[in-house]
């Protein structure tokens, strides 16, 4: 099975997300924040991450920055639910 790493620090974001691709048959795991994405990272090996871009504390960029210095095989889409009018505030 496909393993997916789901990264949002949005409870209905994950829960969606999650929902949707398990339908699809990947074997989901979810982390709420960066710190804990990196930590799935090396324990459970994912084969794709789906990444918010814009998280509170550490965000998308920064985290992706850190994935790459551990695993740069890793398939990793950048996600965000923000507009650019939403970035302006």
């Amino acid at each position: 099975m496909r393993k997916l790493l789901i990264v949002d620090d949005e409870l209905d974001v994950r829960e969606f997300a999650a929902n949707f691709f398990r339908k699809r048959k990947f074997d989901v795991i979810t982390a709420d924040h960066g710190e804990q994405a990196l930590e799935l990272l090396e324990k459970e090996k994912p084969k794709l991450i789906l990444l918010d871009i814009k998280m509170k504390g550490r965000d998308g960029i920064e985290i992706l920055t850190r994935i790459r210095e551990k695993n740069k095989d890793v398939s990793v889409i950048m996600v965000t639910g923000k507009g650019p009018e939403e970035d302006e505030s």
